[in-house]
């Protein structure tokens, strides 16, 4: 397995349809980092308590043609059944995109195991997307999930034997430096999708990153 994901980013334009993505990401000046900082319950639909939480970060390629991501997560209190990339905004519901690990024998070849806690990682390619086609997204239309990470209409979702419909989840949105070198603002949240949660919040998670 990877241990760790590259942290290099440049400023970024955002993608507003699902258009084919340049060879070179970089050389485009797209977004090519994303994270959800913190996965937890309440972001659910329903909302769910939970002592469970999360963290996801995610490098495009330079060539655009796969992402490496690391997924991070704790609390569980049954076993982890899957992780998955889904396609929706924040507080909608949506179908499966890609895989991030299973255990339920059901996810495509060279899908990693979830762990009870603690880190998985792995690489995106695009024989990994899976759809929703209900939704738009074909098998292998790799660059329909960079262009929704792109403009923050994909989140990640972790499964368990307790909540098999999702127990904790967070949008992923693209990270990028400003003109200073500085990290921007995300920008690709739209106006009704709020502040994130505050330090502290979640679902009974301690502020900062759990990894």
């Amino acid at each position: 397995m990877q241990k760790g994901i590259a942290l290099g980013v440049v400023p970024a334009v955002f993608v507003l349809s699902a258009a084919a993505v340049p060879s070179d990401a970089r050389a485009q000046g797209e977004a090519t980092f994303f994270v959800s900082p913190r996965i937890t319950g309440f972001e659910e639909v329903p909302t769910r308590f939970s002592p469970a939480s999360g963290e996801f970060r995610a490098t495009v390629a330079e060539d655009g043609g796969s992402i490496n991501y690391e997924l991070t997560y704790s609390g569980f209190t049954t076993p982890v059944r899957e992780a998955h990339i889904h396609l929706g905004s924040r507080r909608v519901n949506g179908g499966i995109i890609i895989f991030l690990c299973a255990n339920t024998g059901t996810a495509p070849a060279n899908t990693p195991a979830c762990p009870a806690e603690g880190t998985v990682t792995g690489t995106l390619r695009p024989e990994g997307v899976i759809g929703p086609q209900e939704q738009g997204i074909a098998p292998g239309e790799f660059e329909k999930l960079l262009a929704s990470l792109r403009v923050g209409a994909a989140y990640v979702n972790i499964h368990t034997e307790q909540a098999p419909a999702g127990e904790i989840r967070d949008q992923a949105v693209p990270i990028f430096q400003d003109g200073n070198g500085g990290n921007g603002q995300n920008g690709t949240a739209p106006p009704d999708q709020g502040a994130p949660p505050p330090e502290g919040g979640g679902s009974g998670a301690p502020p900062g990153p759990i990894y």
